[in-house]
């Protein structure tokens, strides 16, 4: 499923959609682990990493590549703020397809002039733009994309400027008219007043979107009962990273040395295991004495299971020459050990019959138990809910890893595979992060 359908299908399923943003790889992947629907690729928090203001300063180009950025590293959906589109119609059209191709999954256009000022900016300029230019972007964007489920949210910015309700309503008529996929109506009042008003008075079909960043009081239960499909938190990731660097600086400049520092920091294992270093399990076997043991990272499961299989049937003798799978394989076998996701292993289920049942090439799967208690993608959801009645359906002897012993629990995987026997180490998501 693309991106792109999963949005949609998120907002045709979910009472809400919840949105976080992100301002690069990393945050964006944070918001993904922690469980947000989809992430905001925001022009504040992109124009912020590069210090610069929040005033179309940047280009499409630097944009885009941070929204593809978080785009590659994530599997949930990336919705990228284009701000005015970047120009004209021509230019709106050549924006769609590139972000399209990209696999980004929506893109939001608000209906100011160029360049713009952030709309929460203190005495700001947020004139508009014609509901017939406007309205001529929002046809360019539809006619461009190539794949339906590509969502196109048209931001109205009415209100911001002071243009009034009525203006609002009416331009969020006519961007539906002219082919947006949804409205996101953007206030800066400090109550959710406003924007309950404009959702009471609407009339159209479209799912409506809100940021409340200003009337942060308001409860999802309220946006919910007034039929509000989407919420995005834009820009509290950049604020708490802000803060955070802040507060560590300056005591770090302070101090006489960093035990000082009190403020809380990741350790570098977190960080390790966050950027996807073997976690503290799999390096557990390697020091328990995995028999000649290498890491080799493989792009996709059925490449690292057959990579696997390879290192037990044809092995380097200790005269650097290959030998076949014989009576010398007790001695010079490399204990094979293969860790990836639930949905991973769920791909790979023909190769793993094939290996492990006819051809009894012993392995050990540290499965990555995603899905089953917490929100998640869609596939790791499906498959999470399943994967011990999986394994059993495969005969493959697993454990749920024990988190209070958890080396009770690698140390009976590696028992059974020096006894020549496969089996599966689920392990909760949960203990992993």
């Amino acid at each position: 499923m693309s991106k792109a359908k999963n949005l949609v299908e998120l907002l045709n399923s979910k009472p809400i959609v919840k949105v976080c943003g992100g301002f690069d790889a990393m945050s964006a992947k944070l918001v993904e682990l922690y469980g947000f629907d989809a992430v905001w690729a925001g022009s504040f928090a992109i124009s912020a990493t590069h210090a610069v203001p929040d005033a179309s300063i940047l280009t499409m180009t630097e944009f885009f590549d941070a929204a593809s950025n978080m785009t590659e590293t994530c599997k949930i959906p990336v919705i990228a703020d284009c701000d005015t589109g970047y120009g004209g119609p021509s230019n709106v059209s050549h924006m769609v397809k590139k972000y399209e191709r990209a696999g980004i999954a929506a893109i939001s256009l608000e209906d100011k002039i160029f360049p713009k000022q952030n709309s929460l900016l203190e005495n700001g300029q947020n004139d508009l733009i014609s509901e017939k230019e406007f309205v001529a972007k929002i046809i360019a964007a539809k006619e461009a994309k190539q794949d339906k489920s590509f969502t196109i949210i048209a931001r109205v910015e009415a209100l911001i400027s002071g243009a009034g309700m009525d203006e609002a309503l009416k331009r969020a008529s006519a961007y539906e008219n002219a082919g947006a996929d949804a409205i996101l109506i953007h206030s800066k009042k400090k109550t959710p007043e406003e924007i309950f008003k404009f959702v009471d008075l609407w009339e159209g079909n479209l799912p409506i979107i809100v940021i409340p960043t200003t009337y942060d009081s308001v409860k999802i239960d309220e946006l919910i009962s007034h039929k509000i499909k989407m919420v995005i938190y834009a820009n509290q990731t950049l604020r708490a990273a802000h803060a955070s660097m802040s507060r560590i600086l300056k005591q770090m400049i302070n101090s006489n040395s960093l035990s000082d520092v009190s403020e809380e920091i990741s350790s570098m294992e977190d960080i390790f295991n966050f950027v996807g270093v073997p976690d503290s399990t799999l390096k557990y076997f390697i020091d328990q004495g995995l028999k000649r043991n290498k890491i080799l990272i493989a792009t996709r499961e059925e490449e690292a299971i057959g990579i696997a299989a390879g290192m037990s049937l044809f092995l380097e003798s200790p005269k650097k020459k290959m030998i076949k799978h014989n009576e010398l394989i007790s001695k010079y076998r490399s204990d094979s050990l293969v860790f990836m996701q639930n949905a991973g292993f769920a791909n790979s289920i023909s190769t793993i019959t094939s290996l492990v049942q006819l051809y009894q090439i012993p392995m050990i799967f540290l499965i990555g138990w995603r899905g089953f208690l917490e929100n998640d993608a869609p596939e790791h959801m499906k498959i999470g809910k399943i994967q011990p009645k999986l394994l059993q359906a495969l005969s493959l002897q697993s454990m749920i890893l024990d988190e209070k012993d958890w080396k009770k629990s690698c140390d009976w995987a590696l028992k059974l595979i020096r006894e020549g026997k496969s089996c599966a180490l689920i392990i909760p998501r949960k203990f992993i992060d």
